[in-house]
């Protein structure tokens, strides 16, 4: 199996070589390289067609995925940073609130809450009806400390999505966090 993905790899490869503005042979390598856990390549194949890609927002979008997956934050951070200045300064209202949302993502993963707090309020504003965003919401007041609006946020997400029971989970361990607070 791993052989008809190298040999795809390296389809693709020639493709770039060809053709270097070709975003879609790109994305293949991509997903190529992280099923095969090749990391160094990669971050190899990010350093070499960056110059091509930089003024498209799906290549800051991914490369930030690949590096909150392999837990470089510091890039993930700068790269969510990138996305969302080319999402504001080009496409407006399309794509912003999936920017602020990584851009979140990666403030959690560097347990800075208030930001991620921040970021989240924003893509709030442009879509309230997104469950997803009040939970990371919630989450975010959770781990920030501040429980009566991680449960606010927790329940607003319960209410938009009423099957998910990971949202009664997360319910519990911030009522739990609360009462234990109390109990001090």
């Amino acid at each position: 199996k791993n052989g008809l993905f190298i040999a795809a790899a390296n389809y693709y490869l020639s493709i770039l070589d060809y053709s270097q503005n070709n975003y879609s042979a790109f994305e293949h390598l991509i997903d190529i390289y992280q099923r095969l856990g090749m990391h160094d390549k990669i971050r190899h194949l990010i350093n070499k067609v960056r110059v091509n890609f930089l003024s498209f927002p799906d290549f800051h979008k991914r490369v930030a995925e690949f590096y909150i997956s392999i837990n470089n934050l510091g890039l993930a951070e700068k790269y969510a940073l990138n996305y969302l200045a080319l999402i504001e300064s080009s496409y407006k209202d399309f794509g912003v609130v999936d920017a602020y949302r990584l851009l979140a993502l990666v403030y959690l993963h560097e347990f800075k809450y208030e930001d991620a707090i921040e970021a989240l309020k924003k893509a709030i504003l442009v879509n309230k009806n997104s469950d997803e965003l009040y939970y990371l919401l919630g989450y975010s007041y959770l781990k920030f400390g501040d429980i009566e609006k991680a449960i606010l946020n927790l329940e607003r997400a319960k209410n938009l999505k009423k099957d998910l029971e990971f949202y009664n989970i997360a319910l519990e361990e911030s009522f739990f966090a609360s009462n234990f607070r109390n109990f001090l």
